[in-house]
């Protein structure tokens, strides 16, 4: 079921999942609170997981750590951080499942920021699990025959450009409510706290 992938810089296969835009870090990590990345619960392997879904990124990944909690053949280190390809693996969403394959990698931990976890799926997991992405509206739907799931993604605001994560974590959030509805009023709004 494993086999060794053959390549000749480890970072190769890294290239195009760190190369996505980023307003917050110069050396271009995945980031946990950046806009398209998102957390979902999955089941993988009988394992419950919170997995992180970037819709930029080509392949999907996990780590070394977190294949052998899964699987009996543990996997070994082979002198080269891509230790090969985990297929055919079935990843549970809700009531719906999906069938994709993953690269596994020994260390994440320089491509990823802290606090996320031992996956990451990307592309290769949006063909094949009917995800599909509009980036500039911010709008991502997992769908699967007549059942479907829609997220809205996070977007930054300019007015809070100049705080750090943590002044912006103590800022209660604000519930935007029209006094009329859609009407002709509907300049017309107040701001209360949630």
């Amino acid at each position: 079921m494993i086999g060794e992938v053959k390549t000749r810089n480890d970072n190769k296969m890294f290239s195009k999942i760190i190369g996505y835009p980023s307003d917050y870090d110069q050396d271009e990590k995945i980031l946990i609170d950046y806009a398209d990345n998102l957390k979902f619960l999955y089941v993988i392997g009988f394992e419950l997981v919170h997995t992180n879904f970037f819709p930029n990124s080509p392949i999907n990944v996990m780590s070394k750590k977190f294949y052998n909690s899964i699987i009996k053949d543990k996997i070994k280190f082979g002198g080269r951080n891509e230790l090969g390809n985990f297929t055919n693996v079935p990843v549970f969403i809700g009531n719906f499942y999906v069938i994709t394959d993953f690269t596994i990698v020994k260390d994440m931990n320089p491509y990823l920021d802290e606090g996320m976890g031992e996956v990451v799926v990307g592309e290769a997991f949006c063909k094949v699990s009917c995800v599909e992405t509009r980036r500039f509206d911010g709008i991502i739907t997992i769908y699967d025959k007549d059942d479907s799931v829609t997220y809205e993604l996070v977007r930054s605001n300019p007015m809070f450009k100049h705080l750090t994560n943590e002044q912006c974590n103590k800022i209660p959030p604000l519930l935007k409510v029209s006094l009329y509805g859609e009407s002709r009023f509907s300049d017309m709004t107040y701001w209360y706290p949630v």
